[in-house]
């Protein structure tokens, strides 16, 4: 199926094998998992009674009758960013972010195949006789291979494209012919054997993000980020209709079963649908709030399907233009997460901007906010009561709002640059805000009166942490260097030296007297908070990125690496111990809730786990 967007993303160690989700989709010592991954693909199963869905958590078969979870087809890497069936609907393929494509048998789900390469696929399509399937990736190459021996048949280069990325692919249902669309607006045609350029159309006037071929294979269309669709002859290659609605760039185009309509997926979450041979509006479908990066039509022609990027999957009846049943389960690729100190709620932010609020003992999504509200949101904290979050955006504001209403309580105004970081004071009466103005702000929660302004001498501020006791203020740049202040009088107390890279993770231990420190490709620091003092230095076996903090009672840490690997390190001894649990990606942040049974972490494809670490604290 045709897909136009690169990710970073996530997922889980898992053998491959078709499962009902539940508790054994988790690594050990997982308690659960946000969010079951962003849709990036869609398409119809079984005669339109199952939907196949590539997100960032494995293939999800959905029945459409019931909206139940049939099963998700996984593997170590469950990181799918496309997906297609073949015309006769015996065989499923998917394309992942590691370069693997996979292939199952569509009918009973079952495992077929799998072969690999290098490059992030972007874009799938399987022939019509479901022995060829084609992949293209973000070096710019189109690969095509055998789907039965999972040998390379050809390799349609870049290099006489300029590296420009061939965003979107189709095989023609029933010659042996491929479309490409590309990022540099032009749409090609490929004998994918010989590897050999047939035709270039040239009706577009920005990248393609879509191109299919309807099914009777009479027809090629394109829709661009310009907004505009585009209709060709599928054998001369002449543009016989451009079409432009009401729309915003188009992100996805499909046909109809019958070939007589083609729907554009935008992105500002609308739905448009032609009549292909006349260009006339049929209908607009509005309920998304973001980007619209996956559809399908069903093949009854009564409903077509939705997935993006607000987390949403929706099944709507063309007729009415109502939605049918909507999937709220799948958000995913977190970019931001903050937890109250109280640790019962989770804050985050998703690709696509959406805000959302969790519970932290279970994982459950207690609300997702009016994406529009939250319209390029970057920084999130959450009050440690749980009922209040603060946000900022691209711009030199902060605002707090209500966790249960979603309304705006205060604006704190004063920063002449953009904010950095936002984080809550222990008990909640003061925000600190950072910026590029290269000050710290703190505010009184309740009146958004400024209470204090700390000079930090530094542009950029990439974290900022309260010590348990709310005496001291972390701080890391783009330096080597963290740097404590003192609250009460914004007085800078201490520069911690000794990393030879950027410090990438700070802890204070429960009682606030040390501070542990990681950066890249170095070993783990623990710091005297009162003296600025090298306490010691823990030795990590691979030079590789860490991430720390301590376990409650200070004499363990726990590690993330690089590998996706959380290890228990002994403060006393330096020593690390045995894997607890792992990512399959770079770890990139580590947190303890308060009652420090549960850890929860995110690694760089954005999935966030909460781990049992009890028994680690006997």
């Amino acid at each position: 199926m045709r897909t136009y967007k690169h990710i970073l993303i996530l997922l889980l160690f898992i053998s491959i094998s078709t499962n009902v989700i539940g508790q054994d989709n988790l690594p050990k010592n997982a308690i659960t998992q946000l969010g079951n991954g962003t849709v990036y693909d869609i398409a119809y199963l079984a005669d339109g009674t199952q939907i196949a869905l590539a997100t960032t958590g494995g293939v999800w078969i959905y029945d459409t009758v019931n909206y139940g979870i049939i099963s998700v087809l996984k593997d170590k890497n469950r990181q799918m960013t496309c997906l297609d069936v073949s015309a006769d609907g015996t065989t499923m393929v998917a394309g992942d972010i590691d370069g693997l494509v996979y292939v199952w048998n569509a009918n009973t789900l079952d495992y077929i195949n799998r072969f690999n390469d290098f490059g992030q696929n972007i874009a799938i399509s399987i022939n019509e006789h479901a022995d060829t399937v084609a992949v293209t990736d973000d070096g710019g190459y189109i690969k095509i291979w055998n789907v039965k021996n999972g040998k390379r048949i050809s390799i349609i280069g870049a290099m006489k494209q300029k590296l420009n990325v061939y965003t979107s692919i189709d095989f023609h249902p029933n010659k042996h012919v491929i479309a490409a669309g590309n990022t540099d607006s032009k749409v090609r045609l490929w004998d994918p054997l010989k590897a050999e350029q047939i035709l270039q159309m040239d009706g577009d006037e920005s990248a393609v993000t879509s191109v299919a071929f309807s099914p009777d294979g009479k027809t090629l269309a394109s829709g661009s980020r310009n907004g505009r669709l585009h209709i060709y002859d599928a054998n001369s290659g002449v543009l016989t209709l451009a079409m432009k609605g009401k729309m915003t760039g188009v992100n996805r185009i499909a046909f109809s079963p019958d070939s007589n309509a083609i729907a554009a997926g935008c992105q500002d979450g609308t739905i448009h649908i032609f009549f292909v041979e006349v260009g006339t509006p049929i209908k607009t479908i509005k309920g998304h709030t973001r980007d619209i990066i996956a559809l399908a039509f069903s093949p009854d022609l009564r409903t077509i399907t939705s997935g993006s990027l607000d987390g949403t999957l929706r099944i709507w009846n063309i007729a009415s233009g109502k939605v049918d049943h909507t999937f709220h389960a799948h958000l995913g690729n977190f970019s931001k997460l903050d937890v109250g100190t109280n640790g019962k709620k989770i804050a985050t932010i998703s690709h696509g901007f959406v805000v959302s609020l969790w519970d932290a003992a279970t994982g459950e999504n207690l609300k997702v906010y009016d994406s529009d509200t939250f319209k390029d949101v970057r920084h999130i904290a959450i009050h440690p009561d749980g009922h209040t979050f603060a946000t900022a955006a691209d711009n030199k504001i902060v605002t707090t709002w209500n966790a249960e209403t979603g309304e705006r309580i205060n604006v704190f105004e004063g920063h002449t640059d953009p904010i950095s970081c936002i984080k809550f004071s222990p008990d909640g009466e003061t925000i600190a805000t950072a910026s590029e103005d290269r000050t710290i702000r703190l505010w009184n929660t309740q009146t958004a009166d400024m209470k204090q302004t700390i000079l930090t001498n530094r542009r950029t501020i990439s974290k900022i942490l309260y010590s348990p006791d709310a005496k001291i203020i972390a701080i890391t740049s783009n330096d080597n260097n963290a740097r404590l202040y003192d609250v009460e009088t914004g007085e800078r107390t201490q520069i911690l030296k000794g990393h030879g890279n950027p410090i990438v993770s700070l802890c204070f231990s429960a009682d606030s007297k040390t501070i542990v420190t990681t950066a890249g490709l170095s070993d783990i620091h623990l710091w005297d908070v009162v003296t600025g003092k090298e306490i010691k230095k823990i030795n990590v076996p691979q030079k590789s990125m860490h991430y720390a903090t301590f376990i409650q009672d200070g004499n363990k840490l726990i590690i993330g690496d690089r590998q996706g690997l959380l290890r228990i390190a002994d403060v006393k001894t330096s020593s690390l111990e045995t894997m607890f649990g792992r990512h399959q990606k770079w770890i990139t942040d580590l947190t303890l809730v308060s009652d420090g049974n549960v850890l929860i972490s995110r690694s760089v494809e954005g999935v966030v786990y909460l781990w049992d670490i009890s028994e680690i604290r006997e």
